[in-house]
């Protein structure tokens, strides 16, 4: 009886046994079945952040998905790695994907949590399989899955790789990915420069970076990181002295160094969507490229000091428009500090521009104005709100207030910037705008650019995106088109009142220059110099529209320009962009260049994959060098523009910078070409000018067109800036002399008839001549015959035609 007893248990365990082995056998089928190739994980290459640099190296922008920054395993210091594994998985050398003592330990822990969430005891082979291949779904079978998993990629990568892929994997909050992107992040350290507490605070963070955000949560951080050290202390990897120190350190975190970056939101925008247009996004995203820029730092810190605070100033100038909104409960209790402190630091007002402040009115009296600022309260002196007058109507600003109360309320909101101490100065946003473009003429490396006050208020990039009409500024090509045409500085034109009939039904068109007044006869240097309209219109009529249009075109001013005479005088559409350009073929000698942003992009590897420069460079082999002759590098530029035509156009330019009365682009010292231009209704204003080696192009205007104010010119407020940013742009820099070409003669001409002189004529300054296969077409008169052969390398500054003391007659104005 009891044998039989014992032969049924023995029969059903057997049973029982194989039935569980099939029913493991089908589960296991089937989870196997649904599993993901582990395999891949061999060839595993994470999306890497693309870092994008400076001319000089200087780091300006960083763009990711995810923030990551690869380092092989050989490079991670080994004290990252035992502080991931005291704080993760202390057996990660010794189990095989799975450890039994941890899931047992964890599953009695689970036990006694009284229904809280169960905690896990995932190793970190296990959290690879999780983070690569499944979801974080609390179930049993994404649990198999996972054990399968970890199993199975422990057989095919080696402990090291598998370590390696999880620090580089990892996220570690703030969209950062991987223990290096973390460090630079949170202590702005590479990962050998890190302490032991920075080490266990990020060793901590997998768990939940959010949780232990120390900005969000400080003492959960903290406590967090402590529990690290512990696990280091208590595995023998720091001593017990070195554990209670540790513990007493704060969390420090540390910002980027202002010094290592420089603001170029604009320019790194331009960089970013001509890099996707190339590469594509999920390269430029996540392929780790390496790009060096053309940005040269100095001067884009100088275009960040002057375009922003012209565009102050000219706003000023248009009036104030009010608040940003008035709270009334102010007038009620105004104070109460605290509670008003405490109000502008919650208040949403969208970005506020660096370096200013929100403020709240709580008084006002004849010479100044209360307000409170989150750092307390301040005044604003009357002095320096006389600007705050009612705004521009009819092109015309409202005259300066007396008092404060005549712009402000008690319990406005407003904007103010610190001048010193508790003194602040009133701010508003400027609604002008615009942007600047500052352009190697010899390369087209764009070496500064903004598009707008503030990238943050917005992102439309003025300096690539805004067409606008170009006004003046378009006339030197309509001049460079009669040179190429057989016109000459020197050929004279009557500057008289002009009507064209437009066609049947079109009506009459009868342009004005700016002043409404005719000088009469004038040379063409002069017209262009003074931007005299009716003298253009007769060029573009006597060279036809069809080759001025051609010239435009050629120059990549407008891809498809009109054939119509109004384009002579700027009503075609352009970016300053642009524009910058084609003044940059002018400054160069007429060579075709493309511009760009970028330098060169390598790949996470170091391949190059982009390079602008495509030169060749003849090397010489150090054994034959005679120690003398230089490698020589090609010009593979092609000449559109005919380098004594383009020297013309240098040398108006030049006169017209120079003869200006009010000098407003002027700067002693230097030698500077450049034209301003300004569209109808004053609506838009431009000016482009240029040194021997820097092009700059300005636009100013609103973003919804509308008039700058009566006499508004790009003469008066474009060129204003462009002085200013060549003031410290070539600061300490020698004066460089615009190159006479191989091809053109410098002669004495009279500059008011333009015809050929002697040297002792008081109103005699050089003129160019074109000379077309080594044959001049103009010849000085015959007594002057010997001097006139003499090489001129470059024309004198005030190009006098005797001494260099002698200036050239003023100009009527400044178009």
């Amino acid at each position: 009886m009891l044998k039989k007893a014992f032969f049924h248990i023995i029969s059903w365990a057997l049973l029982l046994v194989t039935v569980g082995v099939l029913i493991g056998f089908i589960i296991l089928y089937h989870l196997n079945k649904d599993l993901p190739d582990h395999s891949t994980l061999k060839n595993y290459s994470p999306p890497v952040l693309s870092r994008v640099f400076s001319s000089d190296g200087r780091l300006i922008g960083e763009h990711a998905q995810e923030k990551r920054i690869f380092v092989p395993y050989e490079y991670i210091p080994p004290k990252i790695i035992h502080a991931f594994l005291a704080a993760e998985d202390q057996n990660f050398f010794y189990h095989k994907g799975i450890d039994v003592l941890s899931i047992f330990r964890a599953a009695m822990t689970n036990v006694m949590s009284n229904g809280k969430r169960p905690g896990g005891a995932s190793t970190i082979t296990q959290q690879v399989a999780r983070n690569f291949f499944l979801t974080n779904e609390l179930s049993l079978v994404r649990k198999l899955k996972e054990v399968i998993l970890a199993i199975r990629i422990e057989q095919v990568l080696s402990k090291e790789r598998i370590i390696e892929i999880y620090l580089n994997q990892i996220f570690l909050g703030n969209r950062s990915y991987g223990v290096a992107a973390a460090a630079l992040r949170y202590f702005n350290k590479s990962l050998e420069d890190l302490t032991v507490p920075e080490i266990a605070f990020l060793a901590g963070l997998p768990k939940a970076p959010s949780t232990y955000n120390p900005k969000r949560n400080p003492q959960a951080a903290m406590n967090r990181r402590n529990w690290v050290l512990e696990r280091l202390w208590k595995t023998g990897l720091i001593e017990e002295g070195e554990f209670r120190a540790f513990t007493k350190h704060p969390i420090e975190l540390l910002q980027r160094d202002e010094t290592e970056n420089v603001r170029a939101d604009y320019f790194q925008e331009t960089v970013r969507k001509e890099l996707i247009d190339v590469f594509g996004e999920d390269a430029f995203y996540g392929g780790g490229l390496f790009i060096k820029t053309s940005l040269d730092t100095r001067l884009q810190t100088i275009c960040n000091e002057v375009f922003p605070n012209a565009l102050l100033d000219l706003d000023k100038k248009h009036g104030w428009r009010g608040a940003i909104r008035n709270i009334a409960d102010v007038e009620k209790d105004p104070n109460n500090i605290k509670h008003w402190m405490e109000y502008l630091h919650a208040v949403n007002v969208g970005c506020i521009p660096e370096g200013w402040r929100l403020a709240l009115v709580t008084n006002l009296e004849s010479t100044k104005t209360t307000l409170i600022t989150e750092e307390g309260v301040g005044v604003i002196s009357m002095d320096t709100m006389k600007w705050a007058g009612a705004p521009l109507k009819n092109g015309v600003p409202g005259a300066s207030i007396k008092s404060p109360d005549q712009a402000l309320n008690i319990g406005d909101l407003i904007f103010v910037s610190k001048i010193k101490d508790n003194q602040y100065a009133l701010q508003q946003i400027p609604k002008i705008s615009g942007g600047m473009v500052v352009m190697d003429p010899h390369t087209g490396r764009v070496l500064a650019l903004t598009g707008g006050f503030s990238f943050q208020q917005s992102q439309f990039n003025r300096a690539t995106q805004a067409m606008r009409q170009s006004g003046s500024s378009i006339k030197p090509f309509v001049y460079l088109t009669a040179f190429e045409r057989g016109v000459k500085p020197t050929d004279t034109y009557v500057d008289e009142p002009i009507s064209i009939h437009l066609g049947q039904g079109l009506g009459t068109w009868t342009p004005k220059n700016f002043m409404n007044e005719f000088k009469g006869a004038m040379t063409v240097r002069r017209a262009l110099e003074t931007s005299n309209n009716m003298v253009t219109i007769k060029l573009a009529q006597k060279v036809g529209m069809k080759n001025v249009a051609k010239v435009i075109k050629k120059m990549g001013i407008i891809d498809k320009p009109p054939i119509q005479l109004a384009l002579v005088l700027g009503s075609g559409e352009t970016t300053v962009y642009k524009m910058t350009t084609a003044f940059a073929i002018i400054a160069n000698g007429g060579k075709k260049i493309t511009p760009t942003v970028v330098d060169w992009v390598q790949d996470k590897e170091g391949k190059m994959l982009y390079k602008h420069d495509d030169r060749k460079v003849d090397f010489l082999r150090a054994s034959s060098w005679d120690g003398k002759t230089i490698p020589t590098i090609s010009d593979t530029r092609t000449q559109i523009v005919d380098p004594a035509h383009a020297y013309m156009i240098t040398s108006i330019l030049q006169g017209a910078v120079e003869n200006s009365p009010a000098k407003t682009a002027f700067v002693p010292g230097q030698i500077l070409a450049g034209k301003s231009g300004t569209s109808n209704d004053s609506k838009d204003v431009w000016y482009i000018g240029y040194s021997a080696n820097l092009v700059v192009g300005i636009y100013l205007g609103y973003d919804v067109p509308q008039g700058l104010g009566k006499m508004a010119t790009g003469g008066w407020l474009a060129a204003p800036i462009f002085k200013t940013f060549m003031e410290k742009a070539l600061e300490n820099e020698p004066a460089i002399p615009f190159q006479v070409p191989s091809n053109a003669k410098l002669y004495r001409v009279n500059k008011h008839t333009g015809q050929a002189t002697l040297p002792n004529d008081p109103d005699a300054m050089w003129e160019i001549a074109w000379q077309k296969d080594r044959i001049f077409e103009t010849e000085e008169p015959s007594e002057t015959s010997n001097e006139s052969s003499d090489k001129v390398d470059s024309i004198p500054a005030d190009r006098s035609g005797s001494e260099p003391t002698e200036q050239h007659a003023s100009h009527p104005g400044i178009l």
